[in-house]
């Protein structure tokens, strides 16, 4: 297989789009469909050369992963151990621990499965992790280890069916991709089996060009690479995270890159492709891709999130000269087998491996290296170091986790032991707000058979979208409360700040705090307010059907010693703007349920009478809250007997 520089190029256009798409730039609201295009080009790309070298007998699985570890490997390990030790330097314990973590999977190429069950791709916490483009990294390998096989098998039987299995493969995938999306988003976004089928796609190019089957002209093949190359510029203009990746949709960007894969030989697209400014970034989009997101998020922790255009163009610049160092000085002596022998390449690696695993459990075990970044903290800092902890136990055990106790969330067998004592339960449905709920009430006395249900991104409006983010199955919860009235109420509580929207369009929990400190002004986003309570009134029962007011959150970083210390104590307090958002939020839902007399309780939180919030940030030697909207475990204690009075208005005790 020969070397084609317009694959390069196609390359560059990749990794800049993904680049551009995390550094927020205008017209790259679709960008990360450069990891789309990196999919298409890889099944190319291996399956190219796999038949090639088994049309000449000279196939060797050995000689195959060699070549696919001398590749990745090198530059991987530089990417990782950059990473760690920047993590000790200028990291938060928790942050760090969960980077350590996130490190063991990528060793393993299973960081896409650790991501999908934490976060998505387009959650704003996730920028901060260094390595959480790793996820990408992960399907391309589990790929390779299914191909390679696959091919060999289909050859030695001398099946004459190769381009039909792939098709059968590509678009079962496909078609599984479109189906499980409306279900679960994020699965599909992440693993294999639904995105098998854009390297799928890569493979059938591959394929079909090795039949030799057809011939173009030159306008045929210059069109057909200009419709491809409109395609992929299309999808990075216009596609955004709302846009149901990786379905149907998807074919836009992958048709385009296999268009211009196929087609582009010879091209007047290809000649544009195969300049050097193109065809050099395309050398080193390996290493840039891998050094983009970390530089990003740490520049994000060392700046505490205040980033503007120039900054990322920095940053920018920063991962292109890095990465041509790692291609110059790392990626091309390793590829070389003269310059690195097989055995001294196999040391390497050995050692890599074993000092990045090492690495890892030793920060994993000292919690994040929690004494030596205590160490270096002020007195001032010092106060949010415990919330820095909580926070970090949080992210190991769940989010405020229930006490030991036979009758929350009890097995089936103590179900029945559960209601002859107490009598029906209260179910609990919500988001990680949902369960620091449940926790503070289950430190009253009142309250002692809890069922809690959380999830993802459980909040009642996703119901009503077509592709949810969300995690929870919202159908399933109307069936069972529509079969079982044996419930002494249904409880909903969610995050608040969903619902506020600032100048910009994004979420309030997508800003930091310095929005509101440059007098930026928030607006109600009523339509998840009605589709929330629209939900709960279809739920049937004979119990209270409650909706718990969201309380209002400081949007300070309490949990980061160093971000929060810096706004100075005495100047820490619910911002003005954030609780005229919230008590807007309290008087259009009460008003809602009035004029469509709805059958849903709204319990408000805010002290109307007395023009005050129920809790402050700072009570005694309590800090509330652990984050920017989570109670603390004190501030749960705090919370339980004003919960417990307020819940105590709509729910009969036994």
């Amino acid at each position: 297989m020969y070397y084609r520089p317009e694959i390069d190029g196609l390359r560059a256009i990749a990794v800049l789009s993904v680049i551009f798409f995390h550094a927020n730039f205008d017209y790259f609201s679709g960008g990360f469909i450069g990891v789309d295009i990196f999919f298409v080009i890889s099944g190319y790309l291996i399956t190219s050369i796999i038949i090639n070298d088994l049309n000449q007998d000279k196939f060797s699985i050995k000689s195959f992963y060699e070549r696919r570890a001398r590749r990745i490997l090198p530059a991987l390990f530089t990417t990782l151990i950059l990473s760690l030790t920047l993590g000790i330097l200028i990291m938060d314990p928790s942050d760090l621990y969960d980077l350590s973590k996130t490190s063991l999977s990528v060793l393993i190429f299973l960081s896409n499965i650790l991501l999908y069950s934490q976060n998505g791709y387009f959650d704003a916490t996730i920028e901060n992790n260094p390595l959480f483009h790793t996820w990408s990294l992960s399907v391309e390998e589990q790929y390779y280890l299914i191909i390679p096989l696959l091919l060999v098998y289909i050859f030695r039987r001398k099946l004459n069916h190769l381009l039909k299995i792939f098709l059968i493969l590509t678009i079962s995938s496909l078609l599984l991709a479109e189906l499980i999306i409306k279900y679960d988003a994020m699965f599909a976004f992440f693993q294999i089996p639904t995105r098998f089928w854009e390297l799928g796609f890569g493979s059938i190019v591959a394929i079909l060009e090795s039949k030799k089957s057809f011939k173009f002209n030159k306008f045929q093949k210059n069109f057909a690479t200009l419709i491809g190359l409109t395609l992929i510029f299309f999808s990075i203009h216009l596609f955004d995270e709302n846009s149901s990746i990786p379905g149907l949709i998807t074919l836009i960007p992958i048709a385009g890159t296999a268009l211009l894969i196929y087609f582009s030989r010879g091209t007047y697209i290809a000649k544009i492709l195969s300049l050097k400014p193109f065809v050099g970034i395309g050398l080193i989009s390996y290493s840039a891709y891998l050094l983009h997101q970390p530089i990003f998020a740490f520049v994000r922790i060392y700046r505490f999130d205040n980033i503007h255009t120039g900054i990322y163009s920095q940053a920018i610049l920063a991962t292109l000269i890095g990465a041509f160092v790692i291609w110059r000085y790392i990626e091309r002596p390793f590829r070389n087998r003269d310059i690195v022998k097989l055995k001294t390449f196999l040391i390497i690696t050995f050692i890599s491996v074993f000092s990045l695993i090492l690495m890892s459990i030793f920060i994993m075990n000292k919690n994040g290296l929690e004494n030596f970044y205590k160490s270096r903290l002020s007195e001032q800092e010092i106060i949010f170091f415990k919330n820095a902890k909580e926070l970090a136990n949080n992210r190991k055990i769940g989010y405020s986790p229930l006490p030991n106790n036979l009758c929350f969330n009890p097995k089936k067998e103590n179900y029945s032991i559960c209601k002859e004592k107490y009598g029906n339960p209260i179910l609990i449905f919500g988001d990680s707000h949902a369960a620091n709920l449940t926790k503070s009430i289950s430190l009253t006395n009142s309250y002692k058979f809890l069922i809690f249900n959380e999830g993802h991104h459980c909040h009642l409006y996703h119901f009503y979208e077509e592709n949810s983010i969300s995690t929870c199955n919202f159908k399933q919860l109307k069936e069972e409360l529509t079969l079982d009235n044996n419930y002494k109420a249904f409880i909903y509580n969610q995050l608040g700040s969903y619902f506020l929207i600032t100048e910009n369009g994004e979420t309030l929990n997508h800003v930091s705090i310095d929005y509101l400190l440059n007098d930026g002004l928030l607006s109600v986003n009523k339509n998840r307010i009605e589709k929330n309570l629209e939900f709960l009134n279809s739920l049937s029962g004979e119990f209270p059907i409650i909706w718990l007011a969201s309380w209002i959150e400081p949007r300070y970083p309490l949990h980061n010693p160093r971000k929060a210390a810096k706004y100075g104590l005495d100047k820490i307090a619910f911002h003005p703007e954030v609780i005229n958002g919230f008590k807007k939020i309290d008087a259009y839902a009460i008003d809602y349920i009035k004029k469509n007399n709805l059958n849903v309780h709204y319990i408000t939180l805010f002290d109307y009478k007395n023009n005050k919030n129920w809790i402050e940030i700072f009570e005694q030697d309590c800090v509330t809250f652990n984050d920017k909207d989570h109670l603390s475990d004190c501030g749960l204690k705090i919370a339980s007997p004003f919960f417990e009075k307020k819940l105590d208005l709509h729910i009969v005790k036994p």
